[in-house]
């Protein structure tokens, strides 16, 4: 797949992100992705839809396919390993609120992805995708406000206390057992 990746990156001569899709990147994998000379990824962790589980309801999945559906790493865990590298990365897999938004973003993340709270709001008819939106921004500048960061990509140099089990996720990076 390296290989791959980097001759479509030759090929395009365009940016090319590299994503992953519900289970998370770990170290080697953006070790390798780095070799390549990408850019960006989108991590894509565990907490977001599982493709797994999604897979597993197939009609031919085999017997064993829903017991992986939490299999993965943790998209905050994902998005600082990538940050670490020097990657312009995108925070995706499990962002429920603005909080989770806030959170990638002092971890490091250039962008963050969130799907299911504007599927949700499209779905029902007492919300409106829009205003849920508009209340994401209004909770962008709050916790910016609160963090005293300016904008959001200030929230990358603000201090940030990480506690276990993330710490603990973080630290298998440097060699560490979890």
């Amino acid at each position: 797949a390296v290989d791959a990746i980097a001759r479509y990156r030759d090929e395009l001569g365009l940016p090319l992100i590299v994503k992953e899709t519900g289970a998370g990147m770990s170290p080697q994998a953006l070790d390798a992705i780095r070799s390549t000379g990408v850019e960006w990824v989108d991590v894509s962790g565990r907490g977001g839809t599982s493709w797994t589980r999604v897979e597993a309801a197939r009609p031919d999945a085999p017997p064993f396919g829903g017991m992986f559906g939490d299999w993965g790493i943790p998209t905050a865990a994902a998005t600082a390993w990538a940050v670490r590298r020097g990657f312009r990365t995108i925070s995706s897999g499990g962002i429920r609120t603005v909080l989770d938004v806030l959170r990638a973003l002092a971890l490091g993340a250039t962008l963050v992805g969130a799907a299911r709270p504007v599927l949700i709001a499209l779905e029902d008819d007492e919300l409106d995708a829009d205003a849920v939106l508009a209340d994401w921004i209004e909770g962008l500048r709050r916790g910016c406000l609160l963090a005293g960061a300016r904008r959001p990509a200030e929230l990358r140099r603000v201090p940030r206390l990480i506690g276990s089990p993330l710490r603990d996720w973080i630290s298998l990076d440097e060699g560490g057992v979890g």
